[in-house]
């Protein structure tokens, strides 16, 4: 693929989506997206890249395409990691490895949560039969994700806060640095909390606990280890010293280090560590390199997870376990939130805020595929015996499940 011949086809393209024509394929636009992908390191340098994701974002149709673009090119993903999604060094982001790093007070929302109402209009618009407005879904005000913002940030918290033992927790504001090696039996209590987590976080998710039980089954089981991996690539990436020592932050502050998977036994035998390693660590190591270090070099706010996280319960990659009715609630679930974070983006004073939109939606495939991919490597183990510990817990039948 030549990407010296690219500018002129995305020029054309470009101009032949403004008109409505039908030249403007899904073929031609996967190709696109993979121009994109290549070439974001130096997205300045390509102002007409620029232009057809800037254009496109602000336009629902061409925006519908661009997303369609990006479904097929996740599914043509390549192992290498995909780092150039986003810029190197954004503008207002310093180095990775720099302990004093903060994100700029006009994006980083989690800092200080903004005021809420106490009655979200997803609440008013729940009917007494317990039916809801569809109209609901695509409602403007913003309340909503304001609302989910400050439940989020709040979440991670109290899931934080439910893993530490007294003596932690009495200590913790005067050993900024009390970090130990995670060990095989820290997954008991980390299991118990994630659970009550992911309930919590899917109670919050209009209108999840409305739907039918067969439609809620089906996207608990896709999106169990969507939710969990995506919490932990979050809470690894703001740990800047621990990032640094290659080490991978985990939400009971404890660390898996780059020679061990988490995936640990207490009964486990050399052969048996060596093994799971193999299966396992190539994965992590990639998720490492393709999302872990872009979310913190983007310094990746609540607003962006919380986006992130909408994208992932709704995706259209469900849409083959679910009815046709959830396929339409998530299709405005996905439109509402994206527009959502745009209009945050604005209000908070995001400089270029159709870049910075693209940029976290361009790190949705490759989450997708890192989390299919971990779930493979879960059933590899599982087809050696090296995973039988973790059939006492939870993760084995909604995280590992498969849907199909």
């Amino acid at each position: 693929m030549e990407n010296a011949r690219f500018p002129s086809e995305i020029s054309e393209f470009l101009s032949s989506a403004k008109k409505g024509d039908d030249r403007a394929t899904i073929d031609s636009g996967a190709e696109i997206a993979g121009f994109v992908k290549k070439n974001a390191l130096i997205l300045d340098d390509y102002p007409i890249v620029k232009e057809v994701v800037n254009w496109a974002i602000v336009q629902p149709d061409a925006w519908d395409k661009l997303k369609q673009f990006l479904k097929i090119h996740s599914n043509r993903a390549s192992p290498q990691p995909s780092t150039s999604l986003i810029k190197q060094e954004p503008h207002s982001v310093d180095s990775v490895y720099n302990e004093n790093t903060e994100p700029p007070e006009s994006s980083s929302p989690s800092d200080a949560p903004p005021e809420i109402p106490t009655q979200p209009s997803s609440v008013k618009a729940m009917r007494t039969d317990g039916s809801f407005d569809m109209e609901s879904l695509s409602n403007d005000d913003g309340e909503e994700f304001d609302r989910l913002i400050v439940a989020y940030h709040e979440h991670l918290k109290h899931m934080n806060l439910a893993t530490l033992s007294v003596e932690q927790f009495l200590k913790q504001e005067t050993d900024a640095t009390g970090f130990r090696k995670m060990v095989p039996t820290d997954v008991e209590k980390l299991s118990t909390v994630e659970l009550s987590g992911l309930f919590y976080w899917l109670d919050k998710q209009h209108p999840y606990r409305l739907l039918d039980q067969t439609d809620r089954e089906a996207l608990m089981k896709r999106y169990s280890v969507r939710k969990l991996s995506l919490d932990h690539f979050y809470v690894a990436s703001k740990h800047k010293s621990m990032l640094a020592q290659g080490n991978f932050t985990m939400l009971n502050n404890t660390y898996v280090p780059p020679d061990e998977t988490g995936f640990e036994g207490i009964t486990d035998d050399q052969r048996t560590r060596k093994a799971k390693f193999e299966i396992f660590r190539p994965t992590l190591d990639r998720l490492w390199a393709t999302i872990v270090l872009p979310f913190a070099q983007m310094n990746i706010t609540d607003a962006e997870i919380v986006t992130l996280h909408m994208l992932l319960l709704w995706s259209a990659q469900n849409n083959r376990f679910v009815s046709d009715r959830v396929k339409d609630i998530a299709k405005k679930r996905r439109d509402w939130v994206i527009n959502r974070l745009f209009e945050h983006y604005e209000q908070i004073g995001v400089a270029d805020p159709a870049l910075r939109l693209g940029e976290v939606i361009m790190l949705l495939p490759e989450i997708e595929v890192v989390c299919d991919l971990h779930c493979t490597d879960f059933h590899v183990a599982k087809l050696f015996q090296f995973c039988e510990s973790l059939s006492t817990y939870w993760y084995e039948k909604w995280c590992y499940a498969t849907t199909d």
